[in-house]
């Protein structure tokens, strides 16, 4: 009888793996039990254009609502070291530089401690101005109040997009390295 292949018989599907790649690929992530990192880049994204907009608004006299809080702040930070027009100027370069490293995805690291610096920084005025902030504390916020508060939300925006990517390879490195090593004897 003659075995020639019928319609009927089993082909095999180029687009299907055998073998050993039929395994799933796995990043570190994956194999060390942690689910896979994926970019919020929509989240990103938003939270770079509002930096970069918000700092480029600092450029310009009286653009900005923030001005005179941010002057005052920078101000009494550096005690009085440089001028409010050079004291916004640098703001605005720092803000512009946060933004555009978010958007374009670069020097994550560098980005990630200017982030937090500058977060910590919007802190400041309850310290250095506290009555600027409330009608009633901690109640009744005022303008510059809600500016501040609002800034609870960007931390955690930054935090989850930006320590993932600025430390997480650290972490999968060490992950690795540990699973890869053999056990002591």
């Amino acid at each position: 009888m003659d075995q020639t292949p019928t319609s009927q018989s089993t082909a095999v599907d180029p687009a299907t793996p055998s073998g050993p790649e039929k395994q799933p690929l796995q990043n570190a992530a994956t194999s060390s039990g942690d689910p896979p990192m994926q970019d919020p880049v929509l989240l990103r994204l938003a939270l770079g254009y509002v930096y970069f907009h918000f700092g480029f608004l600092k450029f310009f006299p009286d653009l900005s609502p923030a001005e005179w809080l941010a002057e005052q702040t920078v101000m009494k930070l550096l005690h009085q070291g440089l001028n409010p027009e050079h004291s916004l100027h640098l703001l605005a370069v720092f803000e512009c530089a946060i933004g555009l490293g978010l958007i374009f995805k670069v020097f994550p690291r560098i980005i990630s401690v200017m982030f937090f610096l500058h977060m910590a920084g919007t802190y400041l005025p309850a310290i250095y101005m506290p009555e600027m902030l409330f009608k009633i504390a901690p109640f009744a916020p005022t303008l510059e109040g809600q500016y501040i508060i609002k800034n609870f939300v960007f931390l955690a925006a930054g935090w989850t997009v930006l320590v993932p990517h600025a430390f997480g390879n650290a972490q999968r490195r060490r992950t690795s390295r540990e699973t890869s090593q053999p056990p002591p004897p």
